[in-house]
This record gives structure tokens, sequence and C-alpha cells, in this order.
């Protein structure tokens, strides 16, 4: 098996392997998870990608609205609905019925992202999905 090769511009991801090239949208993906030796890309259309590559790796590619909420998940923060908490632990809904279950050393970093992200001045929501919104002039705010 071939790695996929992936390249991340501003707004979408490229994945190549033998199979050809997909380009998936930032403000798409709703999740991302792990499955020995994939990494499975879940978008809001329910279209599934499979990279040949390690959940870190796939997870230095994605901007700053997603966050790794167990250790084989990664989840867009602006596609979240709740977070419930369930005795010593918690768990994220995102559109979509997905549901994933946040590990207690993660809970606060999860919360916390979550409401300093809702509580952002945006022009629009492609600017948080913006890999270099920092220097968007659309941007009202730096990260």
């Amino acid at each position: 098996m071939k790695q996929t090769q992936i390249d991340a511009t501003e707004r979408y991801l490229m994945l190549r392997d033998s199979h050809g090239v997909e380009i998936i949208y930032y403000s798409d993906i709703l999740f991302v998870t792990y499955d020995n030796p994939y990494t499975v890309i879940t978008t809001i259309f329910s279209h599934r990608f499979l990279a040949l590559v390690s959940l870190s790796k796939m997870k230095s590619y994605l901007p700053d609205v997603f966050i790794q909420c167990n250790k084989a998940s990664v989840i867009n923060l602006l596609q979240t609905i709740s977070i419930k908490k369930k005795g010593n632990s918690a768990i994220v809904l995102t559109e979509k019925d997905g549901c994933f279950s946040i590990s207690r050393n993660r809970i606060k970093a999860v919360v916390e992202k979550m409401i300093y992200l809702r509580k952002l001045p945006h022009a629009c929501d492609k600017c948080l999905f913006c890999l270099n919104r920092t220097k968007c002039p659309n941007s009202l705010s730096p990260i």
C-alpha cells in the first residue's frame, strides 16, 4: 500500500493516491477518524474518504476549527451541536448524528475551544476554515 499524498491549501485538502485525486473543502468535513491503517474523512454530504496516513499527520493539515477529542477522532467544532457531560466523561454530538466520546484529559480543551470559536467575530464561516486567515482582508479576528 502506498501512502496518500496530501496537499493543503487555504480552503481545501487535496488527497492523491493510486485511485486518483480528491478535493475536500475544510468547511465540508464533519469529522476525521482513524481506522488502522486508514484515516477516514467524513463530510456533511455523508461521503467518506480514505487516506493511508496517520491521524496525527492528517490533523497537522487541518485548520484550528478541528480538535482531537480522543485518540481516534478529530472533530470539526463548527459542525458540533452540543457537548453533554456523562458522569466523569463527556460526549460531543455533531451534525448528521456523529457522536464521539471525549477523553477525560481533553474535555476542558474541547469545551474551551468550542466556546472560543463561537465568540469569535468573523466575516464568514469560510474565514474560520482558512489556513491563512491572519492575512485575509475578510477576517476580523487574528489567530
